[in-house]
């Protein structure tokens, strides 16, 4: 039992916060957005190169996240668990509290995902 504790302390802290700036072009397809300016990488399990984060060890993670717009139109949000398309399952879609003044939107949204190490 120890060494599986030393092996999960190992692995811990487990954390990151990153963002993006730019423009998001219209596509008709699902465009994987990547944050590449990563302010905390406790662990170092978020990959920015990819935008893939990796379970270190199985559990529930907690997942949030924000938007800013500053013209008219929708913004749909996909966070999706799973690497392979085929297993791809989508978590949250469309930010679930919206606010607006003038012109620009901010929209937030979070989600506990359940994670197998290695996902």
């Amino acid at each position: 039992r120890v060494d599986i504790i030393e092996s999960i302390q190992k692995k811990l802290p487990i954390g990151f916060t990153a963002r993006t700036i730019g423009c998001l072009i219209t596509t008709k397809s699902p465009v994987m957005k990547d944050f590449k300016e990563v302010m905390c990488n406790e662990g170092g399990h978020y990959d920015s190169s990819s935008g893939v984060f990796t379970a270190p060890v199985s559990g529930m993670y907690f997942v949030s996240l924000t938007h800013t717009q500053s013209d008219d139109g929708e913004i749909y949000l996909n966070l999706i668990h799973g690497r392979r398309s085929d297993l791809q399952v989508l978590v949250k879609t469309l930010a679930a509290c919206t606010w607006t003044y003038g012109k620009h939107s901010s929209s937030s949204d979070c989600a506990l995902i359940k994670m197998d190490e290695g996902d």
